[in-house]
C-alpha cells in the first residue's frame, strides 16, 4: 500500500474529536480519590462509558465486559473511518497472535478457548476456531503460519506451554515490524521497536531478579528493537545504575531504568519500572497530537484508548485492594490528554 498523509484528512478530524473524550488526569485524579471501586466506575461515564446499562445498582461483575467492548469498539469505529482498513494492521496483529495461543492452549489442555479470545484482529474470532480446527493455514502470513507449525511441534515435544508464548511473541512482534515498515508511516515503525525495546527492557529486569542468566534471557528476547541484544547480555554482570547509562543512546529508557531500576533494587518491586516503561510508551504517542493529519493521528488514539482501559483496571484493582493513596499515586501511568 502506498501511504500518503492526504487520505488521513477526514479520518485524524473524527479522531479529533473522539480524542475529547479519552479519559484526562482530572478524571484520573477523581478516580484515584473515590471512596470505592464502584464511585469510580462512575467517574467513567463521564467519558463516554455505558456504566448505568452495564454496572447498574455498583455491580461491577461485567466492568471486564465493559472495558473489552470498549476497546473492541474503539477498533471497530476507527478501521471503518480508514481509506484502507489495512492500515492499521500493525496494532491489530498483536490480537490475532494472542487468539492462536489461547485456541492452542486450550486444545491442548482440551478446554474451551471461547473466555481467553479477544474479540479483536484482522481475522475473527470464529475464523480462528476454523483455521485452527482444520489446520488451514494456507492464507496466513508466511511468519504466521510458520509459528504456529512450529510452536505446535515445539509444545508436541516438550509439553511446555511457555514455548508456545516464546515462539509466538516472537513471530508477533517480527511480524508487526514488517508490517510497519510496509505501511509507509515512520510513526507506526518508531512505536513497535519502542514498544519492543520495552518488553526487552522488562525481561531483563525480571530474569535478573529470578538470578536468571543470558542464557535465559536469550530465549525470550524479542529481535527488532534499537537495543542491541548484546547490550543487555553484557549487562548482567552490571548494576541497574551502570546499565542505565548505557541506555542513554536509545529512547528514554536510561531514566526507566535509572529510576525504575533503583526502586527494584530497593524494594524488590517492579511498579516503577513497569509505570515508567508505560509511560514511554504513551508520551511517545502523544506526539501524534502535534500532528494535523495523517495515520499517526488514530494510531494514537487506539494506542491511547489501550493505555486508558490499563489503567482503568489498575485503579479498580488498587481501590478493591484498598491501597493508600501513596500506593496508588505509585501506580498512575500518564494519560494521552
Amino acid at each position: 500500500m502506498q501511504y500518503k498523509k492526504e487520505d488521513y484528512i477526514f479520518v485524524s478530524s473524527c479522531i479529533r474529536g473522539k480524542e475529547r473524550f479519552l479519559l484526562d488526569a482530572k478524571g484520573v485524579s477523581r478516580m484515584t480519590s473515590a471512596k470505592s471501586a464502584q464511585e469510580a466506575v462512575r467517574v467513567l461515564a463521564d467519558y463516554g462509558y455505558p456504566v448505568e446499562e452495564t454496572c447498574r445498582g455498583g455491580d461491577l461483575s461485567q466492568l471486564d465486559l465493559l472495558l473489552d467492548n470498549a476497546l473492541s469498539g474503539a477498533y471497530r469505529e476507527v478501521l471503518s473511518l480508514l481509506p484502507d482498513a489495512r492500515a492499521l494492521d500493525t496494532l491489530l496483529l498483536v490480537y490475532d497472535y494472542h487468539n492462536i495461543k489461547a485456541l492452542i492452549k486450550a486444545e491442548m489442555a482440551g478446554t474451551d478457548p471461547a473466555d481467553a479470545m479477544v474479540d479483536i484482529g484482522k481475522i475473527p474470532g470464529e475464523q480462528w476456531i476454523r483455521i485452527m480446527n482444520e489446520r488451514e493455514f494456507v492464507t496466513l502470513s508466511f511468519t504466521m503460519k510458520s509459528a504456529i507449525e512450529y510452536a505446535l511441534e515445539s509444545f508436541a515435544k516438550s509439553k511446555d506451554p511457555q514455548h508456545i508464548d516464546f515462539i509466538l511473541d516472537r513471530a508477533c512482534y517480527l511480524e508487526m515490524k514488517e508490517t510497519a515498515k510496509k505501511s509507509g508511516c515512520r510513526f507506526l515503525a518508531d512505536y513497535v521497536m519502542l514498544l519492543i525495546d520495552s518488553i526487552n527492557v522488562k525481561t531483563f529486569a525480571r530474569i535478573r531478579e529470578m538470578k536468571g542468566d543470558w542464557v535465559a534471557f536469550n530465549r525470550v528476547f524479542l529481535p527488532g528493537g534499537c537495543i542491541p541484544e548484546s547490550l543487555f547480555v553484557n549487562g548482567f554482570d552490571e548494576d541497574y545504575l551502570h546499565f542505565a547509562e548505557k541506555l542513554l543512546p536509545y529512547h528514554t529508557f536510561e531514566d526507566v531504568m535509572t529510576r525504575g531500576g533503583a526502586r527494584l533494587s530497593e524494594t524488590g518491586r517492579f511498579t516503577e519500572l513497569e509505570r515508567l516503561s508505560d509511560n514511554a510508551l504513551m508520551e511517545f504517542a502523544a506526539k501524534a497530537k502535534y500532528v494535523p493529519y495523517g495515520l499517526e493521528v488514530p494510531a494514537a488514539y487506539l494506542i491511547a484508548r489501550e493505555g486508558e482501559i490499563r489503567l482503568i483496571r489498575i485503579i479498580i484493582a488498587g481501590l478493591e485492594q484498598n491501597l493508600s493513596a501513596d500506593q496508588m499515586n505509585a501506580r498512575i501511568r500518564r494519560t494521552y490528554v
